[in-house]
């Protein structure tokens, strides 16, 4: 079980969700996870000025599967070290456990089930 870099969103209500769906087509959960997972600060900052550059270019345009009036402004993202578990479960440094149910449902996806693991 080695760690990663999870980007994940605390909503205001206190909930951890990550910060963007898990791939459905994907083939394991790690590979789900990609979406919002990284190796190390460098890449998750590159991710982040590669993303703000994308979000200026669309400004005005209609997101699919984003609806702004059901955006939880007060949301916050963080990035908090931890493990993606075989359940798919992530189990993160500071102790916490994201389910992977919530991790799924929170972006309204079925949890998949998966016949091999894959180790970053």
């Amino acid at each position: 079980m080695s760690n990663s870099l999870f980007r994940l969103t605390v909503k205001s209500d206190g909930k951890v969700v990550p910060a963007f769906a898990p791939s459905e087509n994907a083939t394991c959960f790690e590979e789900a996870y990609k979406s919002f997972i990284f190796e190390n600060d460098v890449q998750l900052f590159a991710d982040l000025i590669e993303f703000n550059q994308m979000t200026f270019l669309f400004a005005g345009f209609d997101i699919p599967g984003f609806d702004p009036t059901t955006h939880d402004a007060l949301s916050r993202d963080i990035a908090v070290s931890g493990a993606v578990l075989d359940d798919g479960s992530i189990s993160l440094v500071d102790g916490r456990v994201l389910s992977v149910e919530d991790l799924w449902t929170s972006h309204q996806l079925d949890v998949p089930s998966f016949n091999n693991s894959f180790r970053m």
